[in-house]
Protein backbone atom coordinates (compact mmCIF):
# COMPACT_ATOMS: atom_id res chain seq x y z
CA UNK A 1 0.00 0.00 0.00
CA UNK A 2 1.20 3.49 -0.84
CA UNK A 3 -0.53 6.34 0.95
CA UNK A 4 -1.97 9.29 -1.03
CA UNK A 5 0.70 11.50 0.54
CA UNK A 6 3.50 9.20 -0.65
CA UNK A 7 2.09 9.05 -4.17
CA UNK A 8 1.73 12.83 -4.26
CA UNK A 9 5.41 13.34 -3.41
CA UNK A 10 6.91 10.82 -5.86
CA UNK A 11 6.71 12.88 -9.12
CA UNK A 12 7.79 16.25 -7.70
CA UNK A 13 11.56 15.93 -8.24
CA UNK A 14 10.99 14.96 -11.89
CA UNK A 15 8.55 17.83 -12.40
CA UNK A 16 11.15 20.25 -11.02
CA UNK A 17 13.79 18.90 -13.41
CA UNK A 18 11.50 19.53 -16.38
CA UNK A 19 10.56 22.99 -15.14
CA UNK A 20 14.26 23.73 -14.84
CA UNK A 21 14.76 22.49 -18.40
CA UNK A 22 11.74 24.46 -19.64
CA UNK A 23 13.06 27.66 -18.12
CA UNK A 24 16.52 27.11 -19.60
CA UNK A 25 15.08 26.62 -23.10
CA UNK A 26 12.82 29.69 -22.88
CA UNK A 27 15.72 31.89 -21.74
CA UNK A 28 18.04 30.47 -24.38
CA UNK A 29 15.62 30.98 -27.27
CA UNK A 30 14.60 34.46 -26.06
CA UNK A 31 18.25 35.47 -25.88
CA UNK A 32 18.97 34.07 -29.35
CA UNK A 33 16.00 35.81 -30.96
CA UNK A 34 16.84 39.14 -29.32
CA UNK A 35 20.46 38.92 -30.53
CA UNK A 36 19.48 38.04 -34.10
CA UNK A 37 17.95 41.50 -34.39
CA UNK A 38 21.35 43.07 -33.80
CA UNK A 39 23.17 41.26 -36.61
CA UNK A 40 25.05 43.48 -39.02
CA UNK A 41 27.80 42.82 -41.59
CA UNK A 42 30.59 40.31 -41.12
CA UNK A 43 33.53 42.72 -41.22
CA UNK A 44 34.63 41.64 -37.75
CA UNK A 45 34.31 37.91 -38.33
CA UNK A 46 37.54 37.19 -36.50
CA UNK A 47 36.26 38.88 -33.36
CA UNK A 48 32.97 37.03 -33.58
CA UNK A 49 34.89 33.80 -33.11
CA UNK A 50 35.75 35.05 -29.64
CA UNK A 51 32.78 37.29 -28.84
CA UNK A 52 29.99 36.07 -31.10
CA UNK A 53 26.69 34.93 -29.61
CA UNK A 54 24.53 32.02 -30.63
CA UNK A 55 23.58 28.64 -29.30
CA UNK A 56 23.28 25.67 -31.62
CA UNK A 57 19.84 24.08 -31.24
CA UNK A 58 21.66 20.75 -31.22
CA UNK A 59 22.91 21.79 -27.81
CA UNK A 60 19.35 22.07 -26.52
CA UNK A 61 18.66 18.60 -27.86
CA UNK A 62 21.78 17.32 -26.13
CA UNK A 63 20.70 18.85 -22.82
CA UNK A 64 17.23 17.33 -23.17
CA UNK A 65 18.88 13.94 -23.66
CA UNK A 66 21.08 14.49 -20.59
CA UNK A 67 18.10 15.39 -18.43
CA UNK A 68 16.14 12.42 -19.78
CA UNK A 69 18.96 9.95 -19.18
CA UNK A 70 19.44 11.21 -15.64
CA UNK A 71 15.71 10.96 -14.92
CA UNK A 72 15.51 7.42 -16.32
CA UNK A 73 17.95 6.21 -13.68
CA UNK A 74 16.16 8.17 -10.97
CA UNK A 75 12.81 6.64 -11.95
CA UNK A 76 14.23 3.17 -11.36
CA UNK A 77 15.49 4.10 -7.89
CA UNK A 78 12.40 6.05 -6.82
CA UNK A 79 9.94 3.35 -7.87
CA UNK A 80 11.94 0.54 -6.25
CA UNK A 81 12.08 2.53 -3.00
CA UNK A 82 8.32 3.19 -3.19
CA UNK A 83 7.50 -0.49 -3.76
CA UNK A 84 9.74 -1.50 -0.85
CA UNK A 85 7.81 0.92 1.40
CA UNK A 86 4.49 -0.39 0.09
CA UNK A 87 5.36 -4.04 0.76
CA UNK A 88 6.71 -3.18 4.21
CA UNK A 89 3.40 -1.49 5.11
CA UNK A 90 1.39 -4.46 3.76
CA UNK A 91 3.54 -6.96 5.66
CA UNK A 92 2.37 -5.42 8.93
CA UNK A 93 -1.21 -6.24 7.91
CA UNK A 94 -0.33 -9.77 6.72
CA UNK A 95 1.59 -10.54 9.90
CA UNK A 96 -1.34 -9.42 12.07
CA UNK A 97 -3.60 -11.80 10.12
CA UNK A 98 -1.18 -14.71 10.55
CA UNK A 99 0.47 -14.69 7.11
CA UNK A 100 4.17 -14.80 6.39
CA UNK A 101 5.68 -11.49 5.21
CA UNK A 102 6.21 -10.97 1.49
CA UNK A 103 9.84 -11.16 0.34
CA UNK A 104 10.11 -9.41 -3.03
CA UNK A 105 13.57 -10.80 -3.74
CA UNK A 106 12.30 -14.36 -3.48
CA UNK A 107 9.34 -13.91 -5.86
CA UNK A 108 10.22 -14.24 -9.54
CA UNK A 109 6.69 -13.15 -10.49
CA UNK A 110 6.75 -9.96 -8.42
CA UNK A 111 10.27 -9.15 -9.59
CA UNK A 112 9.15 -9.49 -13.21
CA UNK A 113 6.11 -7.24 -12.62
CA UNK A 114 8.32 -4.65 -10.95
CA UNK A 115 10.87 -4.62 -13.77
CA UNK A 116 8.20 -4.38 -16.48
CA UNK A 117 6.42 -1.54 -14.66
CA UNK A 118 9.61 0.46 -14.23
CA UNK A 119 10.52 0.04 -17.91
CA UNK A 120 7.05 1.18 -18.96
CA UNK A 121 7.21 4.32 -16.81
CA UNK A 122 10.72 5.07 -18.08
CA UNK A 123 9.51 4.65 -21.66
CA UNK A 124 6.57 7.00 -21.05
CA UNK A 125 8.91 9.64 -19.63
CA UNK A 126 11.36 9.26 -22.50
CA UNK A 127 8.58 9.62 -25.09
CA UNK A 128 7.38 12.71 -23.26
CA UNK A 129 10.74 14.50 -23.42
CA UNK A 130 11.25 13.54 -27.07
CA UNK A 131 7.97 15.14 -28.12
CA UNK A 132 8.29 18.63 -26.65
CA UNK A 133 7.56 22.01 -28.16
CA UNK A 134 5.32 25.06 -27.86
CA UNK A 135 1.61 25.48 -28.55
CA UNK A 136 0.99 28.79 -30.35
CA UNK A 137 -2.15 30.57 -31.49
CA UNK A 138 -2.51 30.86 -35.27
CA UNK A 139 -5.32 31.75 -37.62
CA UNK A 140 -6.38 28.10 -37.84
CA UNK A 141 -6.30 27.62 -34.06
CA UNK A 142 -3.72 26.32 -31.60
CA UNK A 143 -0.78 24.71 -33.39
CA UNK A 144 1.90 22.57 -31.75
CA UNK A 145 5.45 23.31 -32.91
CA UNK A 146 8.57 21.33 -31.96
CA UNK A 147 11.30 23.47 -30.37
CA UNK A 148 13.48 23.83 -33.48
CA UNK A 149 10.51 24.68 -35.70
CA UNK A 150 9.19 27.25 -33.21
CA UNK A 151 12.56 28.99 -33.15
CA UNK A 152 12.96 29.02 -36.94
CA UNK A 153 9.36 30.14 -37.58
CA UNK A 154 9.71 32.91 -35.02
CA UNK A 155 12.88 34.22 -36.67
CA UNK A 156 11.23 34.08 -40.11
CA UNK A 157 8.15 35.94 -38.86
CA UNK A 158 10.25 38.56 -37.09
CA UNK A 159 12.32 39.14 -40.25
CA UNK A 160 9.15 39.48 -42.36
CA UNK A 161 7.59 41.93 -39.91
CA UNK A 162 10.79 43.97 -39.83
CA UNK A 163 11.23 44.14 -43.63
CA UNK A 164 7.56 45.05 -44.18
CA UNK A 165 7.60 47.66 -41.43
CA UNK A 166 4.82 45.94 -39.48
CA UNK A 167 6.83 45.49 -36.30
CA UNK A 168 10.34 46.16 -34.98
CA UNK A 169 12.58 43.37 -33.74
CA UNK A 170 12.12 44.22 -30.08
CA UNK A 171 8.37 43.90 -30.37
CA UNK A 172 8.75 40.61 -32.24
CA UNK A 173 10.95 39.30 -29.45
CA UNK A 174 8.32 40.32 -26.91
CA UNK A 175 5.72 38.38 -28.89
CA UNK A 176 7.95 35.31 -28.88
CA UNK A 177 8.49 35.50 -25.12
CA UNK A 178 4.74 35.86 -24.54
CA UNK A 179 4.07 32.84 -26.73
CA UNK A 180 6.63 30.68 -24.95
CA UNK A 181 5.51 31.78 -21.50
CA UNK A 182 1.83 31.31 -22.29
CA UNK A 183 2.43 27.86 -23.70
CA UNK A 184 5.24 26.54 -21.56
CA UNK A 185 6.94 23.43 -22.85
CA UNK A 186 4.25 21.10 -24.17
CA UNK A 187 4.08 17.39 -24.84
CA UNK A 188 2.08 16.06 -27.76
CA UNK A 189 0.78 12.50 -27.87
CA UNK A 190 0.89 11.90 -31.60
CA UNK A 191 -1.31 8.81 -31.28
CA UNK A 192 -4.21 10.85 -29.87
CA UNK A 193 -3.21 14.41 -30.81
CA UNK A 194 -3.60 15.45 -27.17
CA UNK A 195 -1.29 18.29 -26.07
CA UNK A 196 -0.46 19.09 -22.45
CA UNK A 197 2.17 20.96 -20.48
CA UNK A 198 5.28 18.88 -19.91
CA UNK A 199 5.24 19.28 -16.12
CA UNK A 200 1.59 18.20 -15.95
CA UNK A 201 2.21 15.25 -18.27
CA UNK A 202 5.28 14.18 -16.27
CA UNK A 203 3.44 14.33 -12.95
CA UNK A 204 0.59 12.25 -14.39
CA UNK A 205 2.89 9.71 -16.08
CA UNK A 206 5.05 9.04 -13.03
CA UNK A 207 2.30 9.19 -10.39
CA UNK A 208 -0.08 7.02 -12.42
CA UNK A 209 2.68 4.63 -13.54
CA UNK A 210 3.94 4.11 -10.00
CA UNK A 211 0.48 3.66 -8.53
CA UNK A 212 -0.65 1.20 -11.21
CA UNK A 213 2.53 -0.83 -10.76
CA UNK A 214 1.96 -0.90 -7.01
CA UNK A 215 -1.64 -2.05 -7.52
CA UNK A 216 -0.63 -4.78 -9.98
CA UNK A 217 1.77 -6.15 -7.40
CA UNK A 218 -0.94 -5.97 -4.72
CA UNK A 219 -3.26 -7.90 -7.06
CA UNK A 220 -0.61 -10.58 -7.55
CA UNK A 221 0.05 -10.93 -3.82
CA UNK A 222 -3.65 -11.19 -3.04
CA UNK A 223 -4.11 -13.82 -5.76
CA UNK A 224 -1.16 -15.80 -4.40
CA UNK A 225 -2.59 -15.68 -0.86
CA UNK A 226 -6.20 -16.22 -1.92
CA UNK A 227 -7.42 -12.96 -0.33
CA UNK A 228 -10.83 -11.52 -1.20
CA UNK A 229 -11.38 -8.27 0.70
CA UNK A 230 -9.76 -4.86 0.31
CA UNK A 231 -9.96 -1.44 1.93
CA UNK A 232 -9.36 1.67 -0.16
CA UNK A 233 -7.26 4.60 1.05
CA UNK A 234 -8.73 8.08 1.53
CA UNK A 235 -7.48 11.66 1.44
CA UNK A 236 -8.69 15.24 1.70
CA UNK A 237 -9.73 16.99 -1.50
CA UNK A 238 -10.61 13.83 -3.42
CA UNK A 239 -12.63 14.20 -6.61
CA UNK A 240 -16.36 14.14 -5.84
CA UNK A 241 -16.84 10.82 -7.66
CA UNK A 242 -13.95 9.28 -5.70
CA UNK A 243 -15.35 10.50 -2.38
CA UNK A 244 -18.18 7.98 -2.84
CA UNK A 245 -15.93 4.94 -2.46
CA UNK A 246 -12.75 6.08 -0.67
CA UNK A 247 -12.02 4.57 2.75
CA UNK A 248 -14.52 1.71 2.29
CA UNK A 249 -14.20 -2.08 2.34
CA UNK A 250 -15.08 -4.16 -0.74
CA UNK A 251 -15.11 -7.75 -1.93
CA UNK A 252 -13.09 -8.70 -5.00
CA UNK A 253 -15.09 -10.74 -7.53
CA UNK A 254 -18.65 -9.64 -6.78
CA UNK A 255 -20.61 -8.46 -3.75
CA UNK A 256 -20.38 -10.75 -0.74
CA UNK A 257 -21.21 -10.72 2.96
CA UNK A 258 -22.60 -7.19 2.84
CA UNK A 259 -19.54 -5.83 1.05
CA UNK A 260 -20.03 -4.30 -2.45
CA UNK A 261 -18.10 -5.47 -5.49
CA UNK A 262 -14.72 -3.76 -5.64
CA UNK A 263 -14.39 -3.17 -9.39
CA UNK A 264 -17.92 -1.99 -10.10
CA UNK A 265 -17.93 0.33 -7.06
CA UNK A 266 -14.53 2.01 -7.64
CA UNK A 267 -14.08 1.76 -11.41
CA UNK A 268 -10.75 0.00 -10.82
CA UNK A 269 -8.98 -0.63 -14.12
CA UNK A 270 -10.48 2.41 -15.88
CA UNK A 271 -9.02 5.86 -16.49
CA UNK A 272 -11.46 7.78 -14.26
CA UNK A 273 -11.54 5.08 -11.57
CA UNK A 274 -9.29 3.97 -8.73
CA UNK A 275 -5.66 3.90 -9.87
CA UNK A 276 -6.52 5.76 -13.07
CA UNK A 277 -5.38 9.17 -14.32
CA UNK A 278 -3.66 11.11 -11.55
CA UNK A 279 -5.45 9.04 -8.92
CA UNK A 280 -3.68 8.84 -5.55
CA UNK A 281 -5.95 6.16 -4.10
CA UNK A 282 -4.77 2.62 -3.59
CA UNK A 283 -6.02 -0.33 -1.56
CA UNK A 284 -4.76 -3.00 0.81
CA UNK A 285 -5.88 -6.35 2.16
CA UNK A 286 -8.71 -6.36 4.70
CA UNK A 287 -9.57 -9.28 6.97
CA UNK A 288 -13.17 -9.23 8.30
CA UNK A 289 -13.21 -9.97 12.01
CA UNK A 290 -9.51 -9.08 12.36
CA UNK A 291 -8.90 -5.77 10.62
CA UNK A 292 -10.12 -2.37 11.80
CA UNK A 293 -10.96 0.25 9.20
CA UNK A 294 -8.57 3.20 8.94
CA UNK A 295 -11.52 5.63 8.76
CA UNK A 296 -14.98 5.48 10.28
CA UNK A 297 -17.97 6.59 8.23
CA UNK A 298 -18.20 9.72 10.40
CA UNK A 299 -14.54 10.58 9.74
CA UNK A 300 -15.04 10.12 6.01
CA UNK A 301 -18.06 12.42 6.02
CA UNK A 302 -15.94 15.13 7.65
CA UNK A 303 -12.60 14.45 5.97
CA UNK A 304 -12.80 17.77 4.10
CA UNK A 305 -13.14 21.19 5.75
CA UNK A 306 -16.60 22.78 5.36
CA UNK A 307 -17.37 24.91 2.27
CA UNK A 308 -16.52 28.60 2.43
CA UNK A 309 -17.22 31.78 0.47
CA UNK A 310 -14.52 33.91 -1.16
CA UNK A 311 -15.18 37.05 -3.19
CA UNK A 312 -18.87 36.17 -3.39
CA UNK A 313 -18.38 32.60 -4.61
CA UNK A 314 -18.93 29.43 -2.57
CA UNK A 315 -16.21 26.76 -2.75
CA UNK A 316 -16.07 23.18 -1.58
CA UNK A 317 -12.64 22.03 -0.43
CA UNK A 318 -12.11 20.16 -3.71
CA UNK A 319 -13.12 23.25 -5.73
CA UNK A 320 -10.73 25.33 -3.61
CA UNK A 321 -7.80 23.02 -4.41
CA UNK A 322 -8.60 23.30 -8.12
CA UNK A 323 -8.76 27.10 -7.86
CA UNK A 324 -5.41 27.08 -6.08
CA UNK A 325 -3.92 25.03 -8.96
CA UNK A 326 -5.25 27.62 -11.43
CA UNK A 327 -3.57 30.45 -9.52
CA UNK A 328 -0.31 28.49 -9.31
CA UNK A 329 -0.40 27.94 -13.07
CA UNK A 330 -0.80 31.68 -13.69
CA UNK A 331 2.12 32.44 -11.38
CA UNK A 332 4.32 29.93 -13.20
CA UNK A 333 3.38 31.50 -16.53
CA UNK A 334 4.30 34.99 -15.35
CA UNK A 335 7.61 33.72 -13.99
CA UNK A 336 8.35 32.22 -17.40
CA UNK A 337 7.70 35.66 -18.89
CA UNK A 338 10.16 37.20 -16.45
CA UNK A 339 12.82 34.65 -17.37
CA UNK A 340 12.30 35.36 -21.08
CA UNK A 341 12.24 39.16 -20.73
CA UNK A 342 15.32 39.09 -18.52
CA UNK A 343 17.22 36.98 -21.06
CA UNK A 344 16.13 39.25 -23.92
CA UNK A 345 17.04 42.43 -22.01
CA UNK A 346 13.51 43.87 -22.21
CA UNK A 347 13.40 46.01 -19.08
CA UNK A 348 9.98 47.65 -19.44
CA UNK A 349 8.31 44.33 -20.09
CA UNK A 350 10.21 42.81 -17.14
CA UNK A 351 8.92 45.54 -14.83
CA UNK A 352 5.32 45.12 -16.03
CA UNK A 353 5.50 41.35 -15.51
CA UNK A 354 7.04 41.87 -12.05
CA UNK A 355 4.08 43.99 -11.01
CA UNK A 356 1.66 41.39 -12.35
CA UNK A 357 3.51 38.62 -10.50
CA UNK A 358 3.31 40.48 -7.20
CA UNK A 359 -0.46 40.89 -7.56
CA UNK A 360 -0.90 37.24 -8.50
CA UNK A 361 1.08 36.11 -5.46
CA UNK A 362 -0.99 38.32 -3.17
CA UNK A 363 -4.22 36.82 -4.54
CA UNK A 364 -2.82 33.29 -4.26
CA UNK A 365 -1.78 33.74 -0.64
CA UNK A 366 -5.02 35.47 0.33
CA UNK A 367 -7.19 32.78 -1.27
CA UNK A 368 -5.13 29.95 0.24
CA UNK A 369 -5.46 31.44 3.71
CA UNK A 370 -9.21 31.86 3.27
CA UNK A 371 -9.51 28.24 2.11
CA UNK A 372 -7.28 26.91 4.88
CA UNK A 373 -4.98 25.28 2.30
CA UNK A 374 -1.21 25.21 2.74
CA UNK A 375 0.59 27.61 0.43
CA UNK A 376 2.75 25.49 -1.88
CA UNK A 377 5.50 27.65 -3.40
CA UNK A 378 7.19 24.51 -4.77
CA UNK A 379 4.23 23.98 -7.12
CA UNK A 380 4.79 27.30 -8.91
CA UNK A 381 8.52 27.71 -8.36
CA UNK A 382 10.77 27.59 -11.39
CA UNK A 383 14.36 26.63 -10.65
CA UNK A 384 15.80 29.12 -13.14
CA UNK A 385 13.59 31.73 -11.46
CA UNK A 386 16.31 31.83 -8.83
CA UNK A 387 17.59 34.47 -6.48
CA UNK A 388 18.89 36.79 -9.18
CA UNK A 389 15.68 37.12 -11.20
CA UNK A 390 13.52 36.97 -8.06
CA UNK A 391 15.39 39.93 -6.61
CA UNK A 392 15.12 41.84 -9.88
CA UNK A 393 11.36 41.25 -9.95
CA UNK A 394 10.93 42.35 -6.34
CA UNK A 395 12.99 45.49 -6.94
CA UNK A 396 11.13 46.36 -10.15
CA UNK A 397 7.81 46.08 -8.32
CA UNK A 398 9.11 48.12 -5.35
CA UNK A 399 10.51 50.83 -7.60
CA UNK A 400 7.20 51.07 -9.50
CA UNK A 401 5.12 51.38 -6.32
CA UNK A 402 7.41 53.85 -4.52
CA UNK A 403 7.73 56.15 -7.51
CA UNK A 404 9.71 59.41 -7.80
CA UNK A 405 10.23 59.87 -4.04
CA UNK A 406 12.63 56.96 -3.97
CA UNK A 407 14.49 58.34 -6.98
CA UNK A 408 15.25 61.57 -5.10
CA UNK A 409 16.57 59.66 -2.09
CA UNK A 410 18.74 57.55 -4.34
CA UNK A 411 20.23 60.59 -6.13
CA UNK A 412 21.19 62.21 -2.83
CA UNK A 413 22.80 59.02 -1.58
CA UNK A 414 24.74 58.71 -4.84
CA UNK A 415 26.08 62.23 -4.37
CA UNK A 416 27.47 61.25 -0.98
CA UNK A 417 29.11 58.18 -2.53
CA UNK A 418 30.65 60.33 -5.25
CA UNK A 419 32.22 62.63 -2.72
CA UNK A 420 33.76 59.67 -0.93
CA UNK A 421 34.94 57.86 -4.04
CA UNK A 422 36.98 59.33 -6.88
CA UNK A 423 36.03 56.54 -9.33
CA UNK A 424 33.74 57.55 -12.20
CA UNK A 425 30.18 56.26 -12.07
CA UNK A 426 28.61 54.86 -15.19
CA UNK A 427 25.00 55.36 -16.19
CA UNK A 428 22.93 52.89 -18.18
CA UNK A 429 22.41 55.52 -20.87
CA UNK A 430 26.17 55.84 -21.30
CA UNK A 431 26.62 52.07 -21.52
CA UNK A 432 23.89 51.84 -24.17
CA UNK A 433 25.41 54.74 -26.14
CA UNK A 434 28.93 53.29 -26.11
CA UNK A 435 27.67 49.90 -27.26
CA UNK A 436 25.66 51.47 -30.06
CA UNK A 437 28.45 53.76 -31.28
CA UNK A 438 31.60 51.69 -30.67
CA UNK A 439 30.52 48.06 -30.34
CA UNK A 440 27.70 47.68 -32.90
CA UNK A 441 28.90 44.27 -34.05
CA UNK A 442 29.08 42.69 -30.61
CA UNK A 443 26.11 40.55 -29.60
CA UNK A 444 26.40 40.51 -25.84
CA UNK A 445 25.48 37.32 -24.03
CA UNK A 446 23.16 39.44 -21.87
CA UNK A 447 22.67 43.22 -22.02
CA UNK A 448 25.26 44.89 -19.76
CA UNK A 449 23.69 46.76 -16.84
CA UNK A 450 25.06 49.61 -14.73
CA UNK A 451 25.69 48.82 -11.05
CA UNK A 452 27.69 51.49 -9.25
CA UNK A 453 27.59 49.54 -6.00
CA UNK A 454 30.14 47.09 -7.37
CA UNK A 455 33.63 47.07 -5.92
CA UNK A 456 34.99 46.14 -9.36
CA UNK A 457 34.92 47.62 -12.86
CA UNK A 458 32.63 44.77 -13.91
CA UNK A 459 31.39 41.34 -12.96
CA UNK A 460 29.75 38.44 -14.82
CA UNK A 461 27.21 36.28 -12.96
CA UNK A 462 25.76 32.95 -14.02
CA UNK A 463 23.51 30.11 -12.88
CA UNK A 464 24.61 26.48 -12.95
CA UNK A 465 22.25 23.70 -14.03
CA UNK A 466 22.22 20.10 -12.79
CA UNK A 467 23.48 18.79 -16.13
CA UNK A 468 26.74 20.76 -15.82
CA UNK A 469 25.96 23.75 -18.04
CA UNK A 470 25.33 27.41 -17.26
CA UNK A 471 23.24 30.38 -18.23
CA UNK A 472 24.89 33.78 -17.86
CA UNK A 473 22.35 35.78 -15.86
CA UNK A 474 23.95 39.23 -15.84
CA UNK A 475 26.87 41.38 -16.93
CA UNK A 476 27.18 44.24 -14.45
CA UNK A 477 29.32 47.32 -15.03
CA UNK A 478 30.63 49.23 -12.00
CA UNK A 479 32.54 52.48 -11.58
CA UNK A 480 35.42 53.06 -13.98
CA UNK A 481 38.93 54.37 -13.31
CA UNK A 482 38.43 57.36 -15.61
CA UNK A 483 35.78 59.01 -17.72
CA UNK A 484 37.04 57.90 -21.14
CA UNK A 485 34.85 55.75 -23.38
CA UNK A 486 37.89 53.58 -24.09
CA UNK A 487 38.02 52.51 -20.44
CA UNK A 488 34.33 51.55 -20.55
CA UNK A 489 34.76 49.71 -23.88
CA UNK A 490 37.59 47.69 -22.35
CA UNK A 491 35.38 46.70 -19.38
CA UNK A 492 32.44 45.77 -21.59
CA UNK A 493 34.58 43.57 -23.81
CA UNK A 494 36.31 42.03 -20.81
CA UNK A 495 33.03 40.92 -19.19
CA UNK A 496 31.67 39.66 -22.53
CA UNK A 497 34.76 37.53 -22.96
CA UNK A 498 34.52 36.22 -19.40
CA UNK A 499 30.98 35.11 -20.22
CA UNK A 500 31.96 33.53 -23.54
CA UNK A 501 34.85 31.57 -22.01
CA UNK A 502 32.46 30.16 -19.43
CA UNK A 503 29.90 29.23 -22.07
CA UNK A 504 32.44 27.59 -24.37
CA UNK A 505 34.14 25.76 -21.51
CA UNK A 506 31.02 24.49 -19.75
CA UNK A 507 28.30 24.41 -22.39
CA UNK A 508 30.24 23.52 -25.53
CA UNK A 509 32.83 21.42 -23.63
CA UNK A 510 35.63 23.05 -25.64
CA UNK A 511 38.93 21.56 -24.48
CA UNK A 512 40.77 24.77 -25.28
CA UNK A 513 38.44 27.04 -23.33
CA UNK A 514 37.99 24.51 -20.54
CA UNK A 515 41.75 24.53 -20.06
CA UNK A 516 41.75 28.34 -20.22
CA UNK A 517 38.95 28.58 -17.68
CA UNK A 518 40.79 26.23 -15.34
CA UNK A 519 44.20 27.86 -15.80
CA UNK A 520 43.52 30.63 -13.29
CA UNK A 521 42.77 34.35 -13.40
CA UNK A 522 46.15 35.45 -14.80
CA UNK A 523 46.13 33.14 -17.83
CA UNK A 524 42.49 33.93 -18.57
CA UNK A 525 43.00 37.68 -18.24
CA UNK A 526 46.10 37.58 -20.43
CA UNK A 527 44.05 35.91 -23.18
CA UNK A 528 41.21 38.40 -22.74
CA UNK A 529 43.58 41.38 -22.93
CA UNK A 530 45.13 40.05 -26.16
CA UNK A 531 41.71 39.64 -27.79
CA UNK A 532 40.61 43.12 -26.70
CA UNK A 533 43.83 44.72 -27.98
CA UNK A 534 43.37 43.01 -31.35
CA UNK A 535 39.77 44.18 -31.58
CA UNK A 536 40.60 47.78 -30.67
CA UNK A 537 43.30 47.88 -33.35
CA UNK A 538 40.95 46.34 -35.89
CA UNK A 539 38.30 48.96 -35.16
CA UNK A 540 40.79 51.84 -35.07
CA UNK A 541 39.96 52.61 -31.47
CA UNK A 542 43.54 52.36 -30.22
Amino acid sequence: MLTPEQLKAIPESFVQQLQDLEDFIIADIARRIAKEGGLTDTSVMELNKALGMGTDLNRIERIINQVTDSAIGDIDNVIRDAIDESIAADNVIYKAAGYNPIDLAKSATLTHILGAGIRQTQSDFKNLTRSMGFAVQQANGIVFKPIARFYQDTLNQATLRLTTGVMDWKTSTRYAVKEMASSGLRYVDYATGHVNRVDVAARRAILTGTNQLNLRMTDQIMDDLGLEYVETTAHMGARPEHQLWQGQVYHVGGAKGGYPDFVSATGYGTGPGLGGWNCRHSYFAFFPGISTRAYTDEQLRNIDPPPFTYDGKRYTYYEATQRQRELETRIRQTKRELVGYDAAGQKKEFTAASIKLNRQKELYEDFSRAAGIRIKPERHQLLEFGKSISQKAAWANKKYNQGPKNDIIRVRRNERLKAANSAVKVTQDRIDRVIKESLPHIRFVVPPAANNKLRYNGVTKYKSFPWGEINVTSIQIGKQKNASDLELIDTLLHEQLEAKILIRALNYKSKRFKALNNAGDKARHDYINRVIARYLRMRGLK
